[in-house]
């Protein structure tokens, strides 16, 4: 058959599997370096690049580490003490950060290492939300700092600009390290190829140039689900690449 066809059974791994690319081994690195340190990390690149993968994998993976997603409506100081008080057990006493923070290291340590917690989606947080997960990343009485790391768009950083210079230049000082990620990169896309057994020269083009600028890996897997389905039972072909991204309406 021609470079068009991917000579494999149609069928896409299994949808637990996690894709090991380039930028999930640097996110990886970059929390270990955080956790190791009781440092903040800011990991900050455009959506579908693969930042909560990689972030979800490594608490899932790692005892002592929680994932916690935030929302419109965990915006504030008091809204994000009352989600985080109920997530670690602390909602029938006092939503102080004193005592949050000491109900995260009851829940999350004794691993040897230090508790860590990842904020994804930190965009949707306001300055004094930030302020709030500062103060859990110094020591209080006798506990060590809770390791943290903030992942989102880069609007986490830009939208603080301008305001207090003051607090920016805090903000930005406590981010050790710092990603700013780029858009998705060839070696990325490459290797989620090899990942859902997509074959051919073609068929990755396609689906690269396509989904480059429409969501990066998320468009990507978009695009291959459905190539999977319109193709059936039979080795995917160019042509079912080219009807699930019309599909899509990615042209």
């Amino acid at each position: 058959m021609g470079d068009n066809v991917a000579h494999i059974p149609a069928r896409p791994p299994a949808p637990d599997a996690v894709c090991i690319t380039p930028t999930y081994e640097e996110i990886h690195a970059a929390l270990d370096h955080a956790r190791d340190y009781r440092m903040i990390a800011g990991i900050f690149g455009p959506a579908g690049g693969g930042k909560t993968t990689a972030a979800s994998a490594y608490a899932a993976e790692v005892p002592g580490v929680r994932i916690f997603r935030a929302t419109t409506r965990t915006r504030t100081a008091p809204e994000l003490r009352t989600a985080l008080a109920e997530e670690f057990g602390a909602w029938e006493r006092a939503r102080s950060e004193r005592v949050i923070f000491h109900a995260i290291h009851s829940v999350l340590s004794g691993h040897g290492r230090a508790p860590m917690l990842i904020i994804d989606e930190a965009h949707n947080i306001a300055d004094s939300g930030i302020e709030m997960l500062r103060y859990l990343n110094d020591p209080h009485d006798g506990d060590g700092a809770v390791a943290l790391a903030l992942v989102g768009n880069p609007i986490t950083v830009s939208m603080r600009e301008g305001r207090n210079r003051a607090m920016h230049g805090q903000f930005l000082s406590r981010l050790r390290p710092l990603l700013m990620l780029d858009d998705t990169s060839d070696e990325d896309f490459e290797a989620f190829f090899d990942h859902r057994k997509i074959a051919g020269a073609r068929p990755r083009a396609s689906i690269k140039k396509a989904a480059r600028d429409r969501g990066g890996l998320r468009a990507a897997a978009f695009i291959i689900d459905r190539a999977y389905a319109t193709a059936g039972p039979r080795a995917l072909e160019l042509g079912d690449v080219e009807r699930a991204i019309a599909f899509l309406g990615y042209i």
